[in-house]
């Protein structure tokens, strides 16, 4: 049984973390097509630096697992309504359903052996846990090739050496200076490497392949050291290796592969207008050539997330040396306009739709009077109450847990906790009849066409009809009755059952 236990609990926390991923994937596929459009859009004018600047936005916001609510966000476009029930852009990632659109069996049984921890059994369908496992599998995979890949890279290294000549290292130093890099890096040839690289995200390493290394000129080396000690100031390792591992999550996404494969071009070319700052315009030719000179014999090579170079594929390296041959200093407008776009996307992105959802208003039926008001509960009573009593109950769970603090109501405490730990309304109501069961209470569930699943509590003093409303704000519906109510085919003849579809109606529809 615990074995079981255990099993179920792995496939809930799997399953909600492929869910979570999915969502996830969608929203920054989302920002990724943004961000594109921007690219294009401005590719000619800006600074590539500025395009970096917006890739890692995309990145924080795949790794982020809660960002706010706002009501600038990119994601309010894409809701079908700030105020229904069916909000799928919330914060949580949970995707709403109305009870109309619900559809559950009459429930006459109820299983007591089944309990709330083993929501498996019947919330997750066997579609979703197989496209589960199949992600899982995956991502395992790519970590042990990420891993096996930069271990070779790693082993390869090991012939490497540190550079002594003093005239190297002065001009290393000098660039570092001009740079403004104050940080230890060390600098070192290696035969088992045909492009220099910038290697380690804690200990950097600037190495040289040490068979092409008499090749290049003073000049040559300086053009390499400003190209790579812009990598390290713009930190690329460690964006290029949390990107890494995001793909990894989110292997199935052929967008963010595209758009990581951007980013490391618009890093390379980043890094092109670091270095072309930093040395007299009458070089600009010598700095391409130098920049071809050491790509073309190393395109087919892989990329390393621990290490940056200057591999590109024939398209970058014709899109980079069309930006250094026509590279100019930027103006203070594009500076600006650049500051502008990155705020932007950054206020639009990293925070989700706006839940526009006010308290629900609802006019008080003919011959109904409150009995009792509060921020989180209405309750509703015939003016003429008769010994048969009567009561309408619209309650507000969300609203009601603030006062839980005060209140220390158990009912309400373990109703909310329910909904948390639900994905839909099938889920929630599956938990409050397990719940119920335990103490020893048997709900019986019906399907109203108009209204949707509700649970019927009945005993010897009364009959209460309950209907649920999962979402953003989280309520009940509930129409208790004692005496000639007591009987559901009587409340039903008496019309005041209507008045509890109405009810329903008024709150799904919520205020408009």
């Amino acid at each position: 049984m615990k074995g079981g236990i255990k099993i179920d609990q792995f496939l809930t926390i799997l399953v909600h973390c492929f869910k979570w991923i999915l969502v996830t994937s969608l929203l920054s596929s989302i920002i990724a097509v943004f961000i594109l459009f921007i690219r294009a859009l401005f590719k000619k004018k800006l600074q590539p630096r500025w395009f970096v600047w917006l890739w890692l936005i995309l990145v924080i916001r795949l790794m982020l697992p809660w960002v706010p609510e706002s009501s600038f966000s990119l994601f309010n476009l894409f809701t079908p309504s700030k105020s229904d029930a069916f909000i799928p852009f919330q914060f949580n990632h949970t995707l709403y359903s109305e009870p109309s659109f619900v559809t559950l069996q009459p429930r006459t049984e109820l299983d007591t052996n089944t309990t709330s921890e083993n929501p498996t059994s019947s919330n997750f369908h066997p579609i979703i846990i197989i496209a589960a496992f199949i992600w899982l599998a995956v991502m395992v995979i790519g970590i042990i090739q990420l891993y096996r890949s930069n271990r070779q890279f790693s082993k390869c290294l090991d012939s490497s050496r540190s550079i002594s000549e003093l005239s190297i290292l002065e001009l290393f130093q000098k660039c570092k200076q001009k740079s403004n890099i104050h940080s230890n890096i060390r600098l070192m040839a290696s035969p088992a490497i045909f492009s220099p690289a910038l290697y380690g995200l804690w200990r950097p390493k600037l190495i040289l392949p040490s068979k092409q290394l008499q090749e290049f000129s003073k000049k040559d080396l300086s053009f390499i050291f400003y190209h790579e000690l812009a990598h390290f100031k713009h930190r690329d390792i460690g964006v290029n290796w949390l990107m890494t591992l995001m793909l990894l999550l989110h292997w199935f996404n052929p967008l963010l592969w595209y758009c990581y494969s951007r980013m490391r071009e618009d890093q390379e070319l980043s890094s092109d207008a670091f270095a072309l700052s930093k040395i007299d315009g009458d070089a600009l030719k010598d700095y391409g050539n130098t920049i071809l000179k050491v790509i073309q014999s190393n395109m087919d090579l892989p990329q390393f997330p621990r290490a940056t170079n200057f591999i590109s594929t024939k398209s970058q390296m014709v899109r980079r040396m069309k930006m250094i041959r026509s590279f100019r200093k930027e103006k203070r407008r594009w500076f600006l306009v650049g500051i502008f776009l990155v705020a932007i996307v950054s206020a639009v992105s990293l925070s989700n739709a706006k839940i526009f959802s006010k308290s629900v208003t609802v006019s008080i039926p003919a011959g109904w009077e409150v009995f009792q008001q509060a921020e989180a509960e209405m309750i509703y009573v015939p003016k003429e109450q008769s010994e048969d009593g009567l009561s309408l109950t619209v309650v507000n769970y969300k609203m009601m847990e603030t006062e839980m603090i005060e209140t220390g109501s158990h009912t309400t405490i373990t109703q909310l906790e329910h909904y948390k730990q639900s994905d839909n309304l099938e889920s929630w109501l599956k938990r409050m009849r397990d719940s119920a069961a335990r103490d020893g209470v048997d709900l019986q569930q019906i399907t109203d066409p108009e209204i949707g699943p509700l649970l019927i509590d009945q005993n010897e003093a009364y009959l209460h009809v309950i209907s649920f409303l999962y979402g953003p704000e989280p309520q009940a519906i509930s129409l208790k009755g004692s005496g000639k109510y007591y009987d559901l085919d009587v409340i039903k003849q008496e019309g005041v059952y209507k008045i509890f579809q109405q009810m329903v109606s008024e709150v799904q529809k919520g205020s408009k």
